[in-house]
């Protein structure tokens, strides 16, 4: 399908899709699968069962590997790695670092000029933010800087942090953790194990959950879910979705107006805006579009 450069290409049991409404590829492989999207300049890749995924609208890109995963965040220079069992975070926003590595970790903070270094079981600290607050409690300890409403607070073996520049927040919990963060109104929540990610920048949402996940994605109304072992996958950019449940899967694309749905072992096909009739393989029973 080629609307404006559009394609789909469905391979159940090992199968990719491509979709391109202006500029725009998906490629989907449960089982060891990538997706990849590019509305704009924007492309992910997920591969659940050591998986990776990749976003970059206007710059943004986000990579995330459960079970030895990492995630990289660009929006406007914006980057994160995250490593949960022996993990790591870079965060840098007009010029920003962070690096945490719990169990033996570090961290380094420099908005405008700006350092600090934590060690646990061994810690070094040094901060220069233009008059702020420090505070450290090893063994469930917590640290809170506040440079231009800046805040930052960890916990260790069950900890948190919080980062707040320009109306910014991150959130860890390693073994059940979550991290949120918002610059101009922009978040993310990690759970590995059971875990979910929320990306919104300019309205854009990420929600990711192996072992039974979900992905959503909402740059300018973009939504993405997938949910692998029975997931789906909807995908709106101007009005377009996408929905993909191997094993019983079904995939809606709705591009100006377009709609398709697949479902193998008892799949259908929908295109709006088109007249077509496609046979149920399951029951012959005709469809109208």
């Amino acid at each position: 399908m080629k609307p404006h450069g559009f394609g789909v290409t469905m391979k159940p049991h090992g199968f990719g899709v491509t979709m391109k409404p202006h500029g725009f590829g998906v490629t989907m492989k449960p089982h060891g699968f990538g997706v990849t999207m590019k509305p704009h300049g924007f492309g992910v890749t997920m591969k659940p069962h050591g998986f990776g995924v990749t976003m970059k609208p206007h710059g943004f890109g986000v990579t995330m590997k459960p079970h030895g995963f990492g995630v990289t965040m660009k929006p406007h220079g914006f980057g994160v790695t995250m490593k949960p069992h022996g993990f790591g975070v870079t965060m840098k926003p007009h010029g920003f670092g962070v690096t945490m590595k719990p169990h033996g970790f570090g961290v380094t903070m420099k908005p405008h000029g700006f350092g600090v270094t934590m060690k646990p079981h061994g810690f070094g600290v040094t901060m220069k933010p233009h008059g702020f607050g420090v505070t450290m409690k090893p063994h469930g300890f917590g640290v809170t800087m506040k440079p231009h409403g800046f805040g930052v607070t960890m916990k260790p073996h069950g900890f948190g942090v919080t980062m707040k520049p320009h109306g910014f927040g991150v959130t860890m919990k390693p073994h059940g953790f979550g991290v949120t963060m918002k610059p101009h109104g922009f978040g993310v929540t990690m759970k590995p194990h059971g875990f979910g990610v929320t990306m919104k920048p300019h309205g854009f949402g990420v929600t990711m959950k192996p072992h039974g996940f979900g992905v959503t994605m909402k740059p300018h109304g973009f939504g993405v879910t997938m949910k692998p072992h029975g997931f789906g996958v909807t995908m709106k950019p101007h009005g377009f979705g996408v929905t993909m449940k191997p094993h019983g899967f079904g995939v809606t694309m709705k591009p100006h107006g377009f709609g398709v749905t697949m479902k193998p072992h008892s799949c259908a096909l929908s295109f709006y805006s088109m007249h077509i009739i496609i046979g149920n393989t399951d029951t012959n029973k005709a469809e109208h579009i």
